[in-house]
């Protein structure tokens, strides 16, 4: 599962403390199973409409500090909340990613893709405002 992978996202549920600490033992998973030159890594939060949170960002700070310190060349590019509860939210997250994905050009050989066929991705999704997986912009 790790081999060629380009970008990992490394979830958790911000309503359970346990669900972020696991994430110490996926990142050094990941640390030994990953080609860190070309994978990029991200931390997404989960179930951000709940009001129970466990995890606050000292928490996260901690992580990144930890990561920093102890895996070296493993590099989490983004830190997200979202909530599953509204698509918006993860059609955001998906666009983010794919971009950062795209502008760092770790998701593919450029020798290969020009003896592919290209991929229009630029294409106007159908009804924004009702499509399960709209996407919502406050304008940033």
């Amino acid at each position: 599962l790790y081999k060629g992978t380009n970008g990992v996202l490394l979830t958790y549920d911000v309503t359970d403390k346990n669900s972020f600490d696991g994430l110490y033992h996926w990142i050094k998973e990941c640390y030994d199973n990953c080609d860190l030159s070309r994978t990029i890594f991200y931390l997404v939060g989960n179930k951000l409409d709940q009001a129970e949170k466990q995890v606050n960002k000292e928490d996260i700070r901690k992580l990144l500090e930890y990561v920093k310190t102890n895996h070296t060349d493993f590099k989490i590019n983004a830190v997200f909340e979202v909530s599953a509860k509204y698509s918006n939210f993860v059609y955001g997250l998906f666009d983010n990613v794919i971009k950062d994905l795209v502008e760092h050009r770790c998701y593919f050989d450029e020798n290969k893709l020009r003896s592919k066929r290209s991929v229009d991705l630029s294409t106007a999704r159908d009804d924004q405002q009702t499509n399960c997986c709209s996407y919502w912009s406050n304008g940033s």
